[in-house]
């Protein structure tokens, strides 16, 4: 007879090892949210951006329980939710004329250019600026440091190439340019633990 262990028993064992009723909720939410955002929220401009912004954030805290000092998966998720909703925005900038179309109440359709650079910067800035604190705190190591400074360094040169030209086609450049930074932001993540 065979002593191979049964999928049917070891597969329930091995996940309830992974999973927790927290899992659960977070998921849930994110699942509702996501559903809001697709059903109308979409249209909604700021409160769509904040929304795309959360959901995206909370694959931080989901990964972060399940390691040894949960807690400490805020600090990306602070990270994540401000640098998604700063790339967000600079979207709708690259989207506006077909937002216009679509009668869509996206900043840069209600507000217009200007207003929207000004909460991008300030985004950004405020970004920047708590990127710094695990360093103060030494909840990472140096390599998160020299990681993070280049990280920064591309969301300065992003506001300041916006700034000089908001127009769809730099916003899409700047964009693209932002989907490297945020790989760059990961592996700063993860080298600061090692």
């Amino acid at each position: 007879m065979s002593r191979r262990p049964s999928p049917t028993r070891r597969w329930p064992t091995c996940w309830a090892r992974w999973l927790s009723p927290t899992h659960g909720i977070i998921a849930l939410i994110a699942a509702c949210l996501s559903w809001m955002y697709n059903a109308g929220w979409i249209r909604r401009g700021f409160a769509g951006n904040l929304t795309v912004s959360g959901v995206a954030a909370t694959a931080f805290i989901y990964g972060g329980l399940l390691g040894s000092e949960p807690l400490l998966a805020l600090v990306p998720t602070g990270f994540a939710c401000f640098f998604h909703l700063g790339r967000e925005l600079i979207k709708d900038i690259e989207d506006v004329r077909g937002d216009a179309k679509g009668q869509m109440r996206s900043i840069p359709v209600k507000h217009g250019l200007y207003r929207t650079l000004m909460v991008i910067t300030a985004v950004f800035t405020i970004l920047i600026l708590i990127t710094f604190i695990p360093i103060y705190y030494r909840w990472f190591g140096l390599s998160y440091a020299g990681m993070v400074v280049l990280v920064d360094g591309i969301m300065v040169y992003v506001l300041w190439s916006l700034w000089r030209d908001a127009s769809p086609q730099r916003a899409g450049r700047m964009s693209r340019l932002l989907k490297m930074d945020m790989v760059l932001g990961i592996l700063a993540l993860c080298l600061g633990r090692i």
